[in-house]
């Protein structure tokens, strides 16, 4: 699992900025890198806090003599004083191998047996270290990275002595200590570095958050990376916990696009049907009762008017004259998002029941309509979450049912449209207001990400 982190960056390092995303995924939530921005996240997590340095220093030479214990070869307490700054790059080769190569100067210190005693010396050493890996076997958002092979190559640089004229026996000692044991002590000190940012890379891909008080959210790599000669990408699913139930998304979700990187260094991508099942979990609204007073609804006077006038001809004793109606609005059906290239739209359905009061002054109701909502939304990014605000864009409305007889509802649109604007809309924008959690895989910071609405995608880029 350690090894996770180190195959997805050399993986990344050879996405090319000017390729479009992964198709044919099977899965709703995806993400690609550009080799830029792997780059830098390696660098960042093997140098930050001096993290490979550190491992570097902790590196103990044993002490050995020379050759045949012969007291005048030997050298003591051989370790290493500093790292200066090395630099780290990485290589993709096809499929499944991958090379990190790190370069470093290292300055080493030592004590050592001139003939009579123990004089300090100090070795600046150029470094290569080549790390072959090879990564398999995922399991529970997670994969293995196998170290396949690790070389490194030393060139000692200068060997400061007491004396200049002890500095060629001084080097054939050292060289031959280093070739012995170097080798082995780095490679293990690379090897725990890789092991220490795998976690960190985990706790990035693998993240809980809270979504208001109306659910849990996780997202959890859900398979292997997909490699290409162009793009890096890795999937998602998301695991909803809402009510005691479980929602693991997305459930039948077809392929996905994620649009070109351009200048772009990370895509995160969205499908519809993700998007739907989270709709379906934030849009939970009530029924909301309420009497149509100007208080409530602008135009409650010309409803109630429009309405009597509608209902006259039945001469009906439960139609209302004067009195203000009771309106009920109940959310029904599924929500669901439709994503078009520029756009997306949000649609679902209510159920508008208009009620009166009769001869006996209890309430009675007059009939039933259902209206199918399109709402147009806008897209933004703040705080590490996505927001949507829906205007509404258009309402078809429909008889569902009446107690006084046939009854043209189409001359409620207007009203209707109204309506809904005043009273409903502004609380289907409260429960989006929450906000959907981003994963900050590879501590990607959402600041003003670009957001492309596709056919069936929505993707952010930073």
């Amino acid at each position: 699992m350690m090894w996770s982190f180190l195959g997805l960056l050399v993986l990344c390092s050879l996405v090319s900025p000017s390729q479009g995303g992964p198709k044919g995924l099977s899965h709703g939530i995806v993400s690609i890198v550009s080799p830029a921005t792997a780059l830098k996240y390696v660098s960042s997590v093997f140098l930050r806090n001096e993290l490979l340095q550190s491992h570097f220093l902790a590196i103990q030479f044993p002490d050995v003599p020379h050759k045949d214990k012969h007291p005048e070869n030997w050298i003591k307490e051989l370790h290493v004083v500093r790292v200066f700054t090395p630099s780290v790059s990485l290589e993709l080769y096809e499929k499944v191998d991958s090379l990190v190569c790190i370069k470093a100067r290292f300055h080493l210190s030592g004590k050592f047996f001139f003939g009579k005693h123990f004089e300090r010396i100090d070795i600046i050493l150029d470094v290569d270290i080549k790390a072959e890996v090879r990564f398999d076997a995922f399991f529970a958002g997670g994969f293995h990275i196998r170290l396949q092979v690790c070389k490194s190559e030393f060139a000692i640089a200068r060997i400061i002595c007491p004396s200049h004229l002890l500095v060629n026996k001084v080097r054939p000692v050292v060289t031959t200590i280093l070739a012995a044991s170097f080798h082995k002590t780095v490679c293990t000190a690379v090897e725990m570095v890789i092991n220490v940012s795998g976690v960190d890379f985990l706790h990035t891909a693998n993240v809980f958050f809270s979504v208001g008080t109306v659910a849990t959210m996780q997202y959890q790599l859900a398979s292997l990376p997909l490699i290409t000669s162009n793009y890096v990408a890795l999937e998602f699913n998301m695991i909803i916990r809402t009510g005691g139930r479980y929602i693991t998304l997305p459930v039948g979700a077809g392929p996905v696009t994620l649009p070109v990187l351009h200048h772009h260094g990370f895509c995160l991508g969205m499908s519809q049907a993700s998007l739907d099942a989270i709709l379906m979990v934030l849009i939970q609204i009530r029924v909301q009762e309420f009497i149509s007073t100007p208080e409530v609804f602008s135009a409650a006077s010309e409803l109630t008017t429009v309405v009597a006038s509608l209902l006259s001809h039945q001469k009906c004793p439960k139609c209302p004259l004067k009195a203000p109606l009771k309106i009920t609005i109940s959310l029904v059906g599924i929500r669901r998002i439709i994503l078009e290239p520029k756009r997306a739209v949000i649609e679902l359905s209510v159920e508008i029941a208009l009620l009166a009061k009769g001869p006996s002054g209890s309430l009675v109701g007059l009939f039933v309509m259902k209206a199918n909502l399109k709402l147009s939304v806008h897209a933004s990014v703040f705080g590490g979450r996505l927001f949507f605000t829906t205007k509404l864009a258009s309402l078809e409305l429909l008889l569902v049912s009446s107690q006084v007889g046939p009854v043209n509802v189409s001359v409620l649109v207007k009203l209707m449209k109204l309506l809904i604007a005043e009273t409903f809309v502004p609380r289907v924008n409260e429960c989006l207001d929450v906000g959907i959690p981003l994963p900050p895989v590879l501590h990607i910071r959402w600041n003003y990400p670009a957001i492309h609405f596709t056919q069936r995608m929505l993707a952010l880029c930073v």
